[in-house]
């Protein structure tokens, strides 16, 4: 958070500083870029909601530094040659944003073009997308990439509640980082089936884990998945004795399955829902990641992405 917020003073007050109107100019232009960055790549879910127009607020100060350049408010600044350091921060701020923009996509090459349509598993509120996307804001995606890493998580994503009221404010949790799994909103959460499909795992009694603390001996935690007949489509991290489905159930989308909680290798309470090719023993874990849609969401599930489903 500290790093978010020195990166946002420094784009507001570099265009204050800046000694030629074309200096300004080539400032102010890396302001939205660095906005959108950090909006993409920061943990925006995290954070106090006033966090996402800190970087929007450096956009409005930079154009009001322009004033300097207009004659009425003082000497008023030159149109000439901008200085080297000038050069070097437009330069390194739109090929970091642009760079960001490229590893956001999905890893290629995949069946991108004609990913799985699923339904949300969570109905009912305001959900946010915490890992998804390619490996810039998506761990799962970056961790593929190592050498002998599996490929199962490759198209994996998080998913976290914002909370209404005025108890929480839009907030995921109360607190930044609070110690109890029932200070998150999502905790203990429904979750339905995002498909067809018959139950080949169902795996519960694994107990919920104290927030931050990583269950590596079990990374799945408590978890269900359905084969669809084309995927495997894995719901992971469920909350201890909660699930209500059995092996070789067969599932209608919006079934209820079981409820959010935090036994897996998660850092908080979150659903941890994936896809993979079906292999001919399907089980979580065995086939490659598949991409995937929701059908209430345009476009990709990324990193920062919202959504508002009723019940």
């Amino acid at each position: 958070m500290l790093a978010y917020l020195a990166a946002a003073l420094a784009e507001a007050t570099l265009p204050f500083v800046s000694g030629t109107a074309t200096g300004w100019l080539l400032l102010t232009a890396t302001t939205p870029a660095l906005a959108w960055y950090a909006l993409r790549t920061g943990p925006t879910h995290a954070l106090p909601p006033w966090f996402r127009a800190l970087p929007v607020a450096a956009v409005g100060l930079a154009l009001l530094a322009g004033l300097r350049a207009l004659p009425v408010f003082g000497p008023g600044l030159r149109w000439g040659m901008p200085g080297l350091p000038e050069l070097l921060i437009f330069a390194a701020v739109l090929g970091l944003a642009g760079w960001t923009r490229y590893r956001s996509r999905p890893i290629h090459p995949s069946p991108s073009a004609h990913p799985l349509t699923l339904r949300s598993p969570l109905r009912g509120g305001c959900f946010t997308v915490v890992e998804g996307g390619g490996p810039a804001v998506n761990r799962y995606a970056q961790e593929s990439l190592a050498i002998g890493a599996g490929r199962h998580r490759r198209h994996a994503v998080d998913l976290v509640q914002l909370g209404d009221g005025p108890q929480w404010r839009g907030r995921r949790a109360l607190g930044l980082a609070p110690a109890g799994n029932e200070r998150y909103a999502i905790f203990g959460h429904p979750v339905l089936s995002p498909c067809d499909g018959v139950v080949v795992t169902a795996v519960d009694g694994l107990p919920d884990h104290a927030p931050q603390l990583l269950a590596v001996d079990h990374p799945e935690g408590n978890h269900v998945a359905i084969d669809t007949g084309r995927a495997l489509v894995v719901l992971s991290w469920l909350r201890q004795d909660s699930i209500r489905v059995r092996r070789g159930q067969h599932l209608t989308a919006g079934t209820a399955v079981a409820a959010v909680g935090n036994s897996g290798d998660g850092a908080e309470p979150s659903l941890h829902l994936r896809a993979e090719t079906r292999t001919s023993h399907p089980t979580p874990g065995s086939g490659a990641g598949l991409p995937f849609r929701f059908t209430e969401l345009r476009g990709d599930p990324l990193r920062g992405r919202r959504f508002r489903i009723p019940d």
